[in-house]
């Protein structure tokens, strides 16, 4: 093609024709800028569709970890009610002020459940990953990039308040039953062994006080912590609603 123009370029300048050679020779700058235009127009057009194919993917891998936080807050939502109810049945004998033996007896029952927990991290693999690339600009949807930074950053609320107490509350709790709680009958249960511990179980005052006051913190922890979890739940509803919308 390059050799079919230089010939033409050729063929006016030895025929004379300079007025024509300079119309042609503007005339094929004219073409070669368009090329070069529409040569850019694809390459930008390539660059955007590959961003955008890029900005695809880690939306969809963001949907997917906040539909895992869905699932996991209903999940801690069923296990906390399950759990108040056994902190209601835990708090009945310390309320009547039952003979030791029968708080004991309880404590005992429902020792296993009461000195679990269940604990809600946001999984955040796909928004740290675009974070840590610097790649969080490949979301276009001003609106969607605000709210899932904003979304995120509530984990170290978690940590650090609610959450973190609930964690140390059960803990205490689980120390101050275990010395009430051993007696012939559940060191037998627990280790298969026999023992010359005393059968029956002898709680103070003091320590009546300390397991209501704490079975008390806990259960008002719990509800702490699914309210907060609510509030999560709706964000993250919003946000799994708002990158469906976008993908359309």
């Amino acid at each position: 093609m390059i050799k079919f123009f230089r010939k033409i370029r050729q063929n006016m300048l030895s025929e004379g024709k300079t007025g024509k050679y300079f119309k042609y020779a503007i005339g094929e700058i004219v073409l070669v800028v368009i090329g070069i235009l529409i040569a850019l127009s694809i390459n930008n057009w390539n660059d955007d569709r590959a961003l955008k194919k890029k900005e695809e993917h880690y939306l969809s891998e963001i949907k997917e970890n906040i539909e895992d936080d869905i699932k996991l807050i209903d999940e801690i939502f069923e296990y906390n009610h399950k759990k108040d109810s056994i902190l209601n049945l835990s708090m009945n004998p310390l309320l009547s002020y039952n003979s030791d033996r029968v708080i004991g007896q309880i404590l005992a029952q429902h020792y296993d459940s009461n000195s679990s927990f269940y604990l809600f991290y946001l999984k955040n693999t796909a928004f740290k990953n675009m974070t840590e690339s610097e790649s969080i600009g490949l979301i276009q949807n001003e609106l969607l990039r605000a709210k899932l930074t904003n979304y995120y950053q509530k984990e170290d609320e978690l940590k650090v308040t609610t959450q973190a107490r609930l964690a140390s509350l059960i803990r205490e709790f689980t120390d101050l039953v275990t010395e009430i709680i051993l007696n012939k009958e559940t060191i037998s249960s627990i280790l298969g062994k026999n023992n010359q511990w005393p059968l029956d179980t002898k709680i103070g005052h003091k320590q009546k006080t300390l397991l209501l006051g704490k079975l008390i913190n806990i259960q008002d922890n719990l509800k702490t912590q699914d309210n907060i979890l609510f509030e999560i739940k709706i964000n993250a509803i919003e946000l799994r609603d708002l990158i469906i919308q976008i993908q359309k």
